[in-house]
């Protein structure tokens, strides 16, 4: 059996017979054995769980964040390290990191993240039909809002003088990863209350996935000026399977993610948000029609390489 332990429950897995989720709080350290593997998600204090156990299960600890995270220094302890079976990292670029700070020994593996069901091509596209003028001209972002929101404001204000009926499109809440904007972050919550008094610009609360896959599908451009560096970036996955033109900085993993098929901005550029803004420009007053191959082929690409039934 394999029982992947996370913090919090995650709605984007579905156990079946042969793996099962758990949180930390609800997880029996004592039921297993090993006959099991035990795949820790972000938990590098897992084997401290086990220390008394004869028939210790295999453990593999499952990473998606920095090394910079203070819960890793555990792994300057070799035997933390040495208890664990393998080490699974989300891109190349994570795994350089940690290769840089920790000797794993050769047991390391990257498996790459993928993209929720109701994002995959069959469910989007079921006649198989990606057309580029069924697009909304309207710009969305997807991410939490410190990661680059206030920037993708001020990149939607410099288009909206030369493209007046483009919109923005806001799906950004800290309710996701069940944190509350008003309880824990009064500036968030101010960035909110002001961005939807601009014209042009919608904000959404939090919604399901699959309510989410359509607005992402019915969106041109997904535009994403992020500053904070990232392991990976399933929100650029699924627009990228959404058939979106995709604009976002050169930070990061997001670079590896984008395969290519993005328009990559220098994030250290001051000039970053102008010439975004006028990337974006110049595409709305473009024939869109002659990137359509293009945009079906990165379509195929996520479907086939960001997908989770593959790379499991």
């Amino acid at each position: 059996n394999v029982i992947i332990v996370n913090q919090n429950k995650n709605e984007s897995f579905d156990s079946n017979e042969n793996v099962t989720f758990q949180t930390l709080n609800d997880f029996n350290y004592s039921s297993v054995n090993k006959n099991d593997t035990v795949i820790g998600f972000n938990y590098p204090d897992l084997p401290s769980k086990f220390t008394n156990m004869d028939d210790k299960p295999n453990l593999i600890h499952w990473c998606t964040l920095l090394p910079e995270q203070s819960s890793y220094d555990l792994f300057k302890d070799n035997c933390n390290l040495d208890s664990w079976n393998e080490f699974i990292f989300v891109s190349y670029y994570q795994q350089h990191k940690f290769l840089e700070k920790y000797d794993f020994k050769g047991k390391t593996t990257v498996l790459k993240n993928g993209i929720s069901k109701y994002f995959e091509k069959e469910n989007l596209f079921p006649d198989n039909q990606f057309k580029i003028e069924n697009k909304k001209l309207q710009m969305i972002y997807t991410s939490l809002p410190q990661r680059g929101l206030p920037e993708v404001v001020k990149v939607f204000n410099i288009v909206k003088e030369k493209v007046p009926d483009i919109t923005l499109e806001i799906y950004s809440s800290m309710h996701l990863y069940q944190m509350n904007e008003q309880d824990n972050n009064s500036d968030i919550q101010n960035l909110y209350n002001q961005i939807k008094q601009i014209d042009g610009i919608n904000y959404h609360p939090s919604i399901s996935q699959k309510e989410l896959a359509n607005h992402v599908k019915d969106s041109l451009l997904y535009v994403y000026p992020c500053v904070e560096e990232e392991t990976s970036c399933i929100c650029l996955m699924e627009a990228m399977a959404s058939g979106c033109i995709c604009l976002v900085n050169n930070i990061g993993a997001l670079y590896e993610t984008s395969a290519g098929y993005c328009d990559l901005f220098n994030s250290n550029n001051d000039d970053n948000i102008r010439n975004m803004a006028d990337k974006i420009i110049i595409l709305c007053q473009n024939n869109l029609k002659k990137i359509q191959k293009q945009i079906i082929h990165q379509i195929e690409f996520t479907n086939k390489f960001y997908n989770w039934n593959r790379n499991v």
